[in-house]
């Protein structure tokens, strides 16, 4: 498998050709252990960005992995830890320069392996040749940036390649430039040089400033070779070719005479073979290695040269010409031809060659140019008379015969005198009536006793038996939520009540799927449990689910109170809450004003353990960190000019918060250096391209900007542009008003959630606008449904409605 690796830096959307000071590919140097991998892959990304930094931790790092000991995952820790001390060191040697903080990914190539070191929240995909997409690191680790602690905290990941396979390493700017599926298909091309022109252009097109590497595998070659077949011998005996090793035909013996006898055939003049001209092979199809034999001895000796060249007629057979003195005779030993009673001697190439190329005499004679003068040898065969062999003779007809006619007369028809065959005796007729009803009487009495048994005995273990399947198609039948499951349960339920009629778990399988069939056609109903009941509220509560604790921000009497969660998500492990963040409350000597919203800060850089960020009036966050406890809620004031009321909404996404301001109609988002939100917000939409926000009732964030508004249409935007290939599609009815909505993180199969209190539903869509499918609930809570969230592990959907906090658990959809 070969790979095909480039680095790319841009400046402003133009590719500098320099070396980039952020990453390098490197081969093994000399002397290196070959279990240690075929190419390394180093970048850095900091901020703020220095070369001189980037470059001497790259190198530093690349140092290390090479010339530490031990396998890869071994190298890969030193060499991360060795660059970690670096840029801690150089920030406390130097502290008019501002501090470094992000990260670094070293990547190596094992043949089909690939083996990833990274410290920090590294922007690293992997797409496989079968559509799959791996991230690295893992969203749910805690992502420490690069020279925050010592140790630091390392993640170490793995995967397979092959062939199709296409890896992208980048710094944060390149890899927000554009959505994580537009990197996919740009991967997803099978020539890396169209796949790179494609990322210069989208580069070009969002004017970034950044670095990233680039790898694709490709498969081997296919090595393409012709073979080519020894020369074909030619048809005259005087062109073929002797095998390599043979002696020359010229250079055999002087014959021997052979032994008088009295009956002498006539001598046999055999001519020696000459040497053929074998064409030689064109430069282009010349035989390589890989495709022919080598020889190591000419396939045709070299004849003698001669003196003068003149032409020659060559004498068949049987014929010989005046000016030619008469050969010798030829040994018959010398050509494998053995005389009678003599030793058969082994026969070579050559003997075996000359014995095949002889001609009749009935040959004529044949123009040829005389290349030099050759002996001819003459061989005298004695013919031997062999003795008569005498036979005895045997007459078949006279020994045979007469009892092969015996046989074949018995046999054949005919009077044959045998004893009186004896007389048969007939059956006696049957009556069909009498024994039609003695097997129909005996089928009878069978049957009588085997429904009686069955009755007597069977009935209450076969109700059991099928009261058990009837609970597993329950199962299956609410897992899939399809109409032939709830009609197997149905039908299930009721043989069980065919055997057992007062059976109640029956008769609540029964009446449960038909409910469902009459449902069904129009969404999948779920079973909610009230966790916690709740008071009147005149404004929208706002709910946040994290792990196993629920925090709930009430607008009545502003505060913020968390609740333990059980293991299953379905219940309260404690029924006292706990009170977070209320109005009035002394924080840091400062005193807590009115709260509008809440969101969850994901695990990461300055929060190991994740945070609950509080947005009060007046541009005041609060933030807290459930590992710390209420006591250790600390206060940031926020920059730009947010005045009282104008915020009405707060999300998160990675490391940023955004600020959704009415009053001045604009998305705020704020990127933190070193923990803090205090630098000035820069503006998501460009000044006249931003919606109305006044009328927003939603919104999140998964690297995509998601908007529901009060007309209840979705939008959905990036980088500030409206993303137009969104739109909600299959929907089965078109009186769709949704007033709440719940965007799950993933970006790729996460769920969008569209609560619609008019038509009491909550109907589901993926990430492009597709309708999946929808969900009721029987006891009307979806008319009062005020918000709603829903939990990976376990699947639970939760959601404000009536005056309460409902959990149910979804189901899982098959595609059938």
């Amino acid at each position: 498998m070969r790979r095909y690796s480039e680095i790319l830096r841009f400046h402003e959307g133009s590719r500098v050709q320099a070396s980039a000071p952020e990453a390098t590919s490197e081969t093994p140097p000399p002397g290196t252990s070959p279990d240690v991998g075929e190419q390394l892959i180093v970048l850095v990304d900091l901020g703020p960005a220095l070369a001189h930094r980037s470059r001497e931790t790259r190198t530093i790092a690349a140092r290390t992995f090479w010339q530490s000991d031990g396998g890869i995952v071994a190298r890969l820790r030193r060499a991360l830890v060795e660059a970690n001390r670096y840029v801690m060191q150089e920030g406390g040697r130097t502290p008019q320069t501002p501090s470094a903080s992000g990260n670094i990914t070293c990547a190596v190539f094992s043949g089909e392996e690939l083996f990833l070191g990274q410290v920090g929240p590294g922007n690293v995909l992997l797409y496989h040749p079968e559509g799959r997409v791996e991230l690295f690191p893992s969203t749910a680790l805690p992502m420490l940036p690069l020279g925050a602690a010592l140790p630091p905290a390392i993640h170490v990941g793995y995967a397979p390649v092959a062939p199709g396979s296409a890896l992208l390493i980048a710094t944060a700017s390149v890899a927000e430039a554009q959505a994580r599926s537009l990197w996919v298909e740009t991967l997803a091309v099978s020539e890396p040089e169209q796949s790179i022109e494609q990322v210069l252009r989208s580069m070009r097109e969002n004017r970034v400033t950044g670095c990233a590497v680039v790898v694709h595998c490709l498969p081997e070659p296919v090595a393409s070779g012709e073979t080519y077949m020894h020369p074909k011998p030619l048809s005259h005996p005087e062109r073929s070719v002797k095998p390599s090793g043979a002696a020359p035909v010229t250079g055999l013996a002087p014959a021997t005479p052979v032994p008088s006898s009295p009956r002498i055939e006539p001598a046999l003049a055999i001519p020696a073979p000459s040497a053929p001209k074998i064409p030689s092979l064109p430069a282009s199809r010349a035989v390589t290695p890989a495709s022919a034999t080598h020889f190591t001895e000419p396939l045709v000796p070299v004849p003698p040269a001669s003196a003068s060249a003149s032409p020659r007629r060559l004498t068949l057979l049987g014929r010989k010409p005046a000016s030619q003195a008469a050969p010798e005779p030829l040994e018959a030993s010398a050509i494998g031809i053995t005389p009678p009673g003599a030793a058969k001697p082994v026969a070579g190439p050559v003997e075996t060659r000359a014995a095949t190329s002889m001609l009749p005499e009935e040959a004529e004679e044949i123009d040829e140019p005389e290349a030099e003068e050759r002996p001819r040898f003459v061989l005298r065969l004695p013919h031997v008379a062999l003795p008569r062999l005498k036979l005895p003779q045997i007459s078949i007809r006279q020994s045979f015969g007469p009892l092969v006619k015996t046989f074949g007369r018995a046999l054949m028809p005919g009077k044959v005198p045998s004893k009186r065959a004896r007389a048969l005796r007939l059956p006696p007729k049957e009556n069909p009536l009498l024994l039609g009803s003695v097997v129909l009487g005996f089928l009878l009495i069978i049957a009588f006793l085997t429904l009686t048994t069955y009755f007597r005995f069977g009935g209450a273990s076969r109700a059991a038996a099928l009261l058990g399947t009837a609970e597993t198609a329950w199962q299956e039948a609410y897992s899939s939520q399809a109409a032939e499951d709830w009609q197997r349960t149905l039908n299930l339920a009721e043989q069980v009540l065919a055997l057992d009629s007062r059976n109640e778990r029956a008769k609540t399988l029964r009446d449960e799927a038909r409910l469902n069939l009459d449902m069904l056609e129009n969404a999948a109903v779920l079973a909610v449990t009230q966790i916690a009941e709740l008071g009147v509220s005149p404004a929208p509560r706002r709910l946040l689910i994290t792990r196993s604790w629920i925090y709930l921000l009430n607008p009545v009497t502003d505060e913020v109170i968390g609740m333990p969660l059980a293991e299953d998500g379905l219940r309260l492990s404690s029924a006292a809450p706990t009170s977070i963040l209320r109005r009035g409350q002394l924080v840091g000597g400062n005193t807590v004003e009115h709260l509008v919203d809440i969101a969850w800060m994901s695990p990461g850089t300055g929060y190991p353990d994740g945070a609950v960020f509080i947005y009060c009036d007046d541009g005041v966050l609060y933030i807290y960190e459930p590992a710390l406890g209420p006591g250790g809620i600390t206060r940031q004031q926020l920059e730009g000019e947010h005045t009282t009321r104008a915020v009405t909404m707060m999300a998160t996404y990675g490391d940023q918060l955004y600020l959704l301001d009415r009053q001045q109609g604009q998305l705020f988002r704020y990127a933190p250096i070193n923990g803090l939100y205090n630098s000035p917000p820069r503006p998501y939409f460009s000044p006249g391209n931003a919606p109305q926000l006044q009328t927003a009732l939603n919104l999140n964030l998964d690297g995509r900007l998601y908007l529901l508004l009060g007309d209840g249409s979705v939008r959905t935007y990036f980088a500030g542009a409206e993303d137009l290939s969104f739109s909600m599609r299959g929907v089965p009815d078109t009186d769709l008003s949704p007033s709440v909505m719940y965007v799950e993180s993933d970006p790729e199969t996460g769920q969008i959630f569209l609560g619609d209190r008019q038509n009491e539903r909550i109907v589901v869509l993926d990430k492009r606008g597709n309708y999946l499918h929808q969900f009721r609930v029987p006891e009307g809570q979806l008319r009062q449904l005020e918000t709603l969230v829903v939990t990976q592990e376990p699947r639970v959907l939760y959601m404000i409605a009536a005056n309460g906090i409902y959990a149910a658990a979804l189901p899982e959809f098959v595609r059938r």
